[in-house]
């Protein structure tokens, strides 16, 4: 059933990933850790090359596998930056934000730090793997879990907001 709702694609930037790992880092512990500016658990990642990148392939992807309409916000680049002492285990999902959510882990933690998702009363737990996209419908119920090392592990979402609710093409499934 999982199969149905969670797309994972190949999304190769790690060079790029660890040349903004610092940063990322920095920008969240003073936004969310130091300030807790804003709401929610993540904050948005400010930079144009790097947002520019990402969210054509993303959108590359999202035209390729799915039929959707056109997109109503610019897309975006939110991180969420996590370590056994800093972090928001909470059930989430988009739908106030996007159509189509996807995320990726820069420097995903060995033990613990997967991503759960609950789906018709059933709950399932992936471990995230270095360059794979994780695409899933915004109604869908996820939180990051608590990690044991002390790194510092990055998620970076990625959104597609429309008006009409997308069709992955692959199954004809209404997301």
């Amino acid at each position: 059933m999982l199969d149905n709702y969670l797309l994972v694609k190949d999304f190769e930037f790690d060079r790029m990933n660890q040349m903004h790992k610092s940063r990322m880092i920095e920008k969240f512990t003073k936004d969310k850790i130091d300030n807790d500016e804003g709401s929610g658990y993540n904050t948005e990642y400010h930079d144009s090359i790097y947002t520019t990148i990402i969210s054509d392939s993303f959108l590359k992807i999202v035209n390729e596998e799915f039929t959707v309409s056109e997109k109503l916000n610019p897309i975006q680049t939110w991180i969420y930056v996590q370590n056994n002492e800093h972090y928001n285990s909470v059930w989430h999902n988009h739908a106030n934000t996007s159509s189509i959510n996807a995320v990726y882990y820069i420097d995903p933690p060995s033990k613990g730090g997967g991503l759960q998702f609950s789906l018709a009363g059933k709950e399932f737990i992936i471990q995230p793997e270095k360059n794979k996209l994780y695409i899933f419908p915004y109604w869908m119920d996820h939180r990051p879990l608590p990690q044991e090392d002390d790194n510092w592990r990055i998620s970076v979402n990625i959104e597609y907001m429309c008006l009409q609710r997308p069709i992955y093409k692959k199954l004809d499934v209404l997301w």
